[in-house]
């Protein structure tokens, strides 16, 4: 039997970079890779040795893996199509689960999750990682407070190339590419609509439409715009995953300034209605944020503290985002 502090499911880069942190952070902590796919590693390959150095077990059997403490935990890495069926796996074992985004489009396994959670007192985290930027805790004050007034209307953006992602790969082989493995725009990008709840709160509704560009045929939608309405005020958000133009914006329109963050280039620009207008750059990107992450769920975990970073607490976005996938017109 192994019983390990941590175990990471998956060995794709962000699976890696969990681990990475882990070992620089925290390297009293073992960690083991559960190998579900039964991968054979050659240690000839950069990728393979790398994977290797970072794990202390590896064992494609679950069945030998246990928690070490009442504070072990699992990081579900895995194709988002597996998500649950891992974080159940592991939930069963009494494992604090880190479940990276998006949960599943099958709500009745999340449902099931979410009881197994709470039968066995377990922490949970779901990693939109976003919400750990500076500039997005900077953004939330000024709203909170009302310093530039209430909100008239707001863009959200993303315009990325997914192909160049993941180098090493050929990209209709990733899992982004992929509508069985949970890819395609609105799961790869739904980091936007979860900070664009963290900041505005829950919308009362929206609207959405997903295309295919057919730029490449690709077996997934790659663009998605939508509108979501609050009381007050909307919010449009533009996806798109095969742009040629890389473009990644928070724009708010307020009553006393125009508030513009560049994610890319980490700087906010405050265009004020009266007054002079003001710069602000952030020293801690979005490298930072795995780590905070992590900092903050080994925390959650020792306080026994839920809040609305809990599994439990994705239900909603679960099915914004399952409404945004079915909104085709194709």
């Amino acid at each position: 039997m192994i019983k390990t502090d941590i175990v990471i499911i998956g060995t794709g880069s962000i699976a890696l970079k969990h681990a990475s942190i882990i070992n620089e952070f925290y390297p009293d902590l073992d960690i083991t890779l559960y190998n579900y796919r039964k991968r054979v590693f050659n240690k000839q390959k950069k990728t393979d040795k790398k994977i290797l150095s970072l794990f202390r077990n590896i064992t494609s059997d679950h069945l030998q893996i246990l928690p070490y403490a009442d504070k072990s935990f699992a990081i579900i890495a895995s194709p988002s199509s597996h998500h649950i069926k891992h974080a159940l796996l592991f939930a069963k074992k009494k494992f604090h689960i880190l479940c990276e985004k998006p949960l599943t489009d099958k709500k009745s396994l999340l449902k099931n999750l979410i009881k197994v959670l709470n039968q066995n007192t377990l922490s949970s985290h779901v990693g939109y990682n976003m919400r750990f930027l500076e500039s997005i805790s900077f953004l939330k004050n000024i709203i909170n407070k009302k310093i530039f007034g209430n909100i008239l209307s707001s863009n959200i953006s993303v315009h990325t190339d997914f192909t160049t992602w993941r180098p090493n790969k050929l990209y209709k082989k990733t899992v982004t590419a992929q509508k069985s493995l949970g890819g395609g725009v609105v799961n790869e990008l739904s980091h936007e609509i979860d900070y664009m709840n963290h900041i505005f709160g829950r919308p009362i509704a929206q609207k959405s439409v997903v295309h295919k560009s057919n730029k490449l045929h690709l077996d997934v939608y790659d663009v998605c715009n939508a509108r979501f309405l609050y009381s007050e005020f909307k919010v449009d958000v533009s996806l798109d995953m095969l742009s040629s133009a890389e473009k990644r914006t928070c724009y708010i329109i307020f009553e006393k300034a125009n508030v513009l963050l560049n994610f890319r280039t980490n700087i906010m620009h405050i265009l004020k209605i009266k007054g002079e207008d003001s710069v602000y750059s952030f020293t801690k990107g979005m490298t930072d944020t795995y780590i905070d992450q992590i900092k903050y769920f080994i925390k959650k975990i020792k306080n026994k503290t839920t809040n609305e970073t809990d599994i439990s607490s994705y239900t909603v976005l679960t099915k914004s985002l399952l409404r945004m996938n079915n909104a085709s017109n194709d």
